[in-house]
């Protein structure tokens, strides 16, 4: 597991290989102290292995994320080429990220009262204690027919 101070100081060395390959004179002169980077959640490593966390970056204007996001969208940089699972994508406004979240709610809510639960494109699951019902529904529905069965 690495230490904070050695994520810090990796996350620096990507924002700066991710401005200064853009070639984008307004990203390389704000670079220097005008840029920042922070981890999200703040302070709390993940173990090997596990996901990581999403790296925060803050730029001074609107004009000059929108020109880092092209750059990190049309390629890896050499630093980030093994993380093929992560991308680059503007944070959330507020009211985003409030629909998110009663989106989300919304589409649990009503997942508990179906008693089923969908995993992105796989098929519809459905919850241990539905499978449960169904399997006691089906030993009882043979019980009754073994049970007509002997009656004749």
């Amino acid at each position: 597991m690495a230490d904070e101070e050695s994520t810090k100081q990796f996350d620096h060395e990507i924002l700066r290989e991710a401005v200064y390959s853009s070639e984008d004179s307004d990203l390389i002169h704000d670079e220097i102290g005008h840029i920042t980077s922070h981890r999200h959640p703040a302070g709390k490593p993940r173990a090997a292995g596990s996901r990581g966390r999403i790296i925060k970056i803050c730029l001074p204007s609107q004009e000059l994320r929108d020109s880092l996001l092209t750059h990190m969208r049309s390629g890896r940089q050499s630093l980030t080429e093994r993380f093929v699972h992560s991308y680059a994508r503007r944070d959330y406004t507020v009211e985003e990220l409030q629909l998110d979240r009663s989106l989300r709610k919304q589409a649990g809510d009503l997942n508990a009262l179906k008693g089923e639960y969908v995993a992105d494109t796989l098929p519809t699951m459905e919850s241990k204690e539905t499978r449960r019902a169904k399997m006691i529904k089906l030993d009882i529905n043979e019980i009754l027919i073994k049970h007509e069965r002997s009656m004749l």
